[in-house]
């Protein structure tokens, strides 16, 4: 068992934290002109995603959190678990539909996923690239009357997203979509 004291902890360590895996996101030292000095620490839950704020003393210690991160490639789904195969060893990794939450929009073959693994259970999944090329399926029609300020339209993706598009876009074209903010990026040519 590795401990960290509040002077040592780094963004991006993990520990943990009231029996809950947390990553540093800010620690930064403070010392008053009355009193002890302390470390503000901001920890973001691995599990639920909490942001929480704690004052630590010098002395204060945290244990170093058992977290994996594996590169993936999805496979199927049979409504109950998404399988997954590990890029290195080819194991196929099961994860539960509510860790998967809404990633399920942005899950395609051929792109790579890094899991999180605490205490060998998996507990949260994020793409790997922050870009997806996707196809089509469905749009809204055009309505040639229709003002100019409308410059969008809805469209369906291969994964069952909808989204807003420029007019241009037409089913069976692929276009490139930021999966953080679900938005629109470019038609890919």
């Amino acid at each position: 068992m590795t401990f960290y004291y509040s002077n040592q902890l780094k963004i991006g360590l993990k520990v943990i934290y009231h029996s809950e895996p947390y990553i540093i996101i800010s620690s930064k030292f403070t010392k008053p002109g009355k009193g002890q000095e302390f470390f503000r620490v901001k920890l973001k839950n691995l599990v639920n995603k909490k942001i929480l704020d704690k004052t630590c003393k010098p002395n204060d210690s945290f244990l170093l959190a058992d977290i994996k991160e594996v590169i993936c490639s999805y496979v199927f789904n049979d409504g109950y678990y998404w399988i997954f195969m590990n890029k290195k060893n080819f194991e196929q990794i099961s994860v539960k539909k509510s860790i998967i939450k809404g990633m399920s929009n942005w899950l395609l073959e051929e792109y790579d996923y890094i899991i999180t693994f605490w205490n060998d259970e998996p507990i949260s999944i994020i793409i790997a690239s922050n870009f997806i090329e996707i196809k089509v399926i469905e749009t809204t029609p055009v309505i040639k009357a229709s003002s100019i300020s409308v410059a969008n339209k809805l469209a369906k993706l291969s994964t069952g997203i909808t989204l807003k598009v420029p007019m241009f876009i037409q089913v069976g074209q692929m276009i490139k979509v930021d999966t953080r903010s679900g938005k629109y990026i470019a038609k890919v040519r």
